[in-house]
């Protein structure tokens, strides 16, 4: 009655915690018979919505008040009294919250120093705030637009609401009170975290991060955990952080697990927080060191696949795509091969004999008759909505019925060779693409030059490693590979002749791979992947005696112009070269576990 304060938006769970809190007091008793009054929890655990209060410093004298009439309420022991008191209390309080819509602007059922003065009064705050917030997107809750004008610092219109309950309960905080809250980790590398990162490295003190990446705390929940612990001091801009793994099993006591395990991370401001072990950290920096991030290579250019507003129009079997064709040539002009995310596959595709009508907007549709006449039977769905509420039709905007919804401008970059791959992936799935394919939007490309070179980086176990340390997972411990994430990851940036040995035998996997020549592929695969190992660590592949550049050889390329077996030919004699049980590239590759580095980043990636 006197320590514990607590809310909830569901009554229910305020009733189940009472009822917890009462029996937890039964079962520590060891003499029942002369057990004292279970202690009065009204006004102590109550039902309210904790993130939408007074403004920040606005006092009623009516505080003042309802805080005597409190303390009067639970002296009383006469129930008739009690009573009476109690209702003074909620006449007071109901007026209180009836003037919040006429004076804010918007309906208050619950507020802290309205509810809880006394604790204010007598300590400044609370030494301890404890929680376990939703998890649910902010755009989906219809208390939405009241949010955004409690001016919290955190508030992002893509974020979740749990980040808002960390600048919730800080405030609620005396001076070097603690807040406490288990909630998703996406705050600690998603960029509607960047506020939150912010908010926590320059207004706050956080003392300990324990990051869940790898374990699964709530059976039923989709998404993996973490528990902050914030103190409400100066900040140091230094946390203990440590990542739960796997392997953790709970009967080792978490505190143990966390003192072994942690690590000093320096915290400057909006950056993802990297965690991991002092080693990783070491890694971490040294892949940064080498690489330039791709955002800042010059030349590239990030784009998505393309958004119809109405894939059941657009979207065609090729055989219906020769008819339209066959009825008028110039339908040919607005008809592409389309492949969806889930074509997409490591180094190369699998085309399902789908097209897409790519209407863009702006196109002088009576110029294709027979596109028109078929778009037509999907008018209804086609037609941009008047207002969002509406329900036939796409999307409100300015296009046409005809045209793609969105002003995908840059179509003609698809037509160009690309780095392309699925978003939603458990690792790294970039392929090749220079048959001028089309993208859904459940996929990405990347256009512009030393496009094999990348591909050579980005499908190997280094760049999959950082990307994995800047990411959260989602559902199924799969990641998004948005453009966002992508963009960060660093590559080594070399000379145009340095990077002909990976565009030669990027040829060869992508070949290799079409044919299903699986251990021969394989070969080729791992070498690269050591190749981009030698890339970022070269001293320590060096002192470790497994370099593999120097002993390539003159690898022979293969061309356009040359017929498909004598590509295969050059691949196999290649492969039997370099591949001698004696060849010092087969040693290497075989052994490379021996370096620290290497074997830390193929660890993290099982």
């Amino acid at each position: 009655q006197e320590s514990i304060y607590g809310v909830d938006i569901d009554s229910s769970a305020i009733d189940i915690a009472r009822l917890r809190l009462w029996l937890s007091l039964v079962v520590d008793e060891d003499d029942l018979d002369p057990i004292e009054t279970l202690p009065n929890l009204d006004y102590k655990i109550v039902c309210g919505n904790s993130l939408i209060g007074f403004p920040d410093g606005w006092k009623s004298p009516a505080f003042e008040k309802i805080e005597f009439l409190k303390r009067e309420f639970y002296n009383e022991t006469d129930e008739l009294k009690k009573r009476e008191l109690k209702a003074n209390i909620e006449v007071e309080i109901r007026n209180r919250l009836a003037t919040s819509k006429r004076v804010f602007g918007y309906q208050v059922d619950f507020d802290f120093k309205l509810f809880f003065s006394e604790v204010w009064r007598e300590k400044g705050g609370f030494d301890v705030v404890i929680g376990n917030p939703p998890y649910v997107g902010i755009s989906k809750v219809d208390y939405k637009d009241v949010l955004k004008k409690m001016d919290y610092e955190t508030y992002v219109t893509t974020g979740d609401l749990y980040v808002l309950f960390y600048e919730c309960g800080y405030k609620l905080l005396k001076p070097r009170g603690n807040v406490n809250l288990i909630t998703s980790n996406k705050w600690i590398n998603a960029s509607y975290g960047t506020k939150t990162r912010n908010f926590f490295a320059k207004k706050t003190n956080p003392k300990l991060l324990i990051d869940f990446a790898k374990v699964r705390i709530f059976p039923n929940a989709t998404v993996f955990v973490n528990i902050l612990m914030l103190e409400r001091s100066n900040a140091d801009g230094i946390v203990d952080a440590v990542t739960i793994e796997g392997n953790y099993l709970p009967t080792v006591p978490l505190e143990n697990y966390i003192t072994i395990k942690k690590v000093r991370l320096s915290i400057i401001g909006e950056e993802v927080w990297k965690i991991g072990s002092s080693k990783e950290l070491v890694i971490n920096k040294a892949i940064e060191g080498k690489g330039l991030k791709i955002k800042d290579w010059e030349g590239l250019i990030f784009y998505r696949g393309v958004t119809t507003g109405l894939n059941e129009a657009f979207h065609i079997r090729n055989e219906e795509a020769a008819e339209l064709i066959k009825k008028d040539s110039q339908s040919s002009k607005l008809i592409f091969p389309l492949l969806r995310g889930k074509d997409i596959k490591r180094w190369n595709f699998s085309y399902k004999d789908l097209s897409i009508i790519f209407t863009k907007q702006g196109l002088d549709i009576a110029q294709f008759p027979i596109i028109e006449e078929y778009l037509r039977k999907y008018y209804d769905e086609l037609v941009p909505k008047q207002k969002s509420t509406d329900k036939k039709g796409r999307k409100p905007g300015i296009y046409k019925w005809f045209e793609i919804q969105d002003n995908t401008a840059y179509f003609n970059n698809f037509l160009e060779p690309k780095i392309i791959w699925i978003e939603i992936s458990d690792r790294a799935n970039y392929a090749y693409d220079e048959n001028g394919h089309f993208l859904t939007n459940s996929a990405y490309f990347l256009s512009g030059k030393h496009l094999k070179y990348l591909i050579s980086v980005l499908n190997s176990s280094v760049a999959d490693y950082y990307f994995f340390q800047i990411t959260a997972k989602i559902a199924g411990g799969r990641k998004r590979y948005t453009k966002q994430y992508v963009e960060q990851i660093p590559i080594p940036f070399i000379q145009k002749e340095e990077q002909i040995p990976y565009e030669k035998l990027v040829d060869y996997v992508i070949l290799a791979k079409s044919k299903a020549d699986e251990i021969v592929f394989k070969f080729f695969e791992s070498l690269l992947d050591a190749l981009v190992f030698e890339l970022y660590f070269p001293e320590e592949i060096k002192s470790a005696g497994k370099e593999i550049l120097k002993h390539l050889g003159d690898l022979k390329p293969i061309t356009d112009e040359m017929s498909e077996e004598k590509k295969l030919a050059i691949i196999q004699s290649e492969y039997e070269r370099l591949s001698h049980p004696n060849h010092p590239v087969r040693i290497a590759i075989e052994t490379l576990d021996s370096v620290e580095e290497v074997r830390i980043i193929r660890e993290a990636l099982k």
